[in-house]
């Protein structure tokens, strides 16, 4: 082979070999790109999910603190509700109170006026022995007055009267101590009143106040009681009749609050024993007071929303990072 072809055939073999060269070049840049463009691809789509990701934790909080906003509006609604039925409780049993106080102002005035009407009554037999049932129910209601009941605290209305016969009640001047007595019963029974309505006022424990009220309820129906009564007979006594108009009526009405009385003595009884049951089964060591179901709903939406917040920003911190990573290697 002569000089010029072994020249040519290196040449040739020369440029195959700087062909091959860049051919492989070019493959190599091009496997580069398709890596690049890949991981591009890659990061892209993690970028993508991560922020698809984030949207979804914020629209779960989004939805999560808006149930939590709807759960605190309905107990709101609900303390404002029970708020207003406190209210309108607390106006009814004012109106109550001040109904038997008035209805009570008016016995005792009444039986003081019987007292003034008797003494012009001409039958000196007749109020000879209405004077004499005075005096022995003055006496019986002194032998008879006890300051406690078997339910424990209620006063009784004889008691008062008791009293304020004792106190009262002359023989020489026997109609008119009858009014100073009314008027000094009906003073006692403003004062048990008020003292029962401080304790009321005082207690925090809802069923020992419930017992008070019911309480204050019984003294009152049956002073109604013993004075509408009392009303009645004097009635028959300056009338002369046993059964006059007046007599009549204000026995239709201790009736009604003789009935009221006895139910609400019932009422407590049966509390009384479902008192003592329930400390009878209880434990000897009162368990920590556990949380309220309305309570722990509460606190597991305020976790779950803390979680929520936490996740979120996890996500925000990972997404700037490959952001960051992603223009670095661009």
């Amino acid at each position: 082979m002569s000089e010029s072809d072994k020249k040519r055939n290196y040449e040739v073999l020369k440029e195959e070999q700087r062909q091959q060269a860049e051919k492989e070049e070019q493959e190599q840049k091009k496997q580069a790109t398709e890596k690049q463009d890949q991981q591009k691809q890659e990061a892209d789509k993690k970028d993508a999910q991560q922020k698809e990701d984030i949207l979804k934790t914020e629209q779960q909080t989004k939805e999560d603190q808006q149930k939590q906003e709807n759960f605190q509006k309905e107990e709101q609604q609900k303390k404002d509700a029970l708020d207003k039925e406190y209210q309108q409780e607390q106006e009814t049993k004012k109106q109550e109170n001040l109904r038997i106080e008035q209805a009570a102002k008016e016995n005792a005035n009444r039986l003081a006026e019987q007292a003034q009407e008797m003494q012009q009554v001409q039958d000196a037999q007749r109020l000879k022995d209405y004077q004499q049932q005075q005096e022995q129910e003055a006496t019986k209601a002194r032998q008879q007055e006890q300051p406690h009941n078997q339910e424990g605290h209620i006063r009784e209305a004889h008691s008062r009267y008791g009293i304020a016969l004792s106190d009262h009640y002359d023989m020489r001047d026997p109609y008119g101590s009858l009014a100073r007595a009314s008027m000094a019963e009906y003073g006692a029974f403003l004062r048990d009143r008020e003292n029962l309505n401080k304790q009321i006022d005082a207690e925090q424990n809802p069923e020992i106040r419930e017992r008070l009220e019911t309480r204050k309820q019984i003294e009152s129906s049956e002073y109604m009681a013993l004075t509408s009564n009392r009303i009645a007979t004097q009635s028959e006594s300056i009338t002369g009749r046993l059964n006059s108009e007046e007599a009549i009526k204000q026995r239709e009405r201790a009736e009604a609050y003789q009935e009221q009385a006895k139910e609400l003595r019932e009422k407590l009884k049966e509390n009384q024993k479902d008192r003592e049951a329930k400390e009878q089964t209880s434990p000897e060591k009162t368990k920590e007071k556990e949380p309220s179901q309305e309570e722990s709903l509460q606190q597991k939406e305020q976790e779950r929303l803390e979680r929520a917040r936490e996740r979120t920003e996890q996500l925000r911190k990972a997404s700037k990072e490959m952001t960051r990573n992603n223009d670095l290697e661009r």
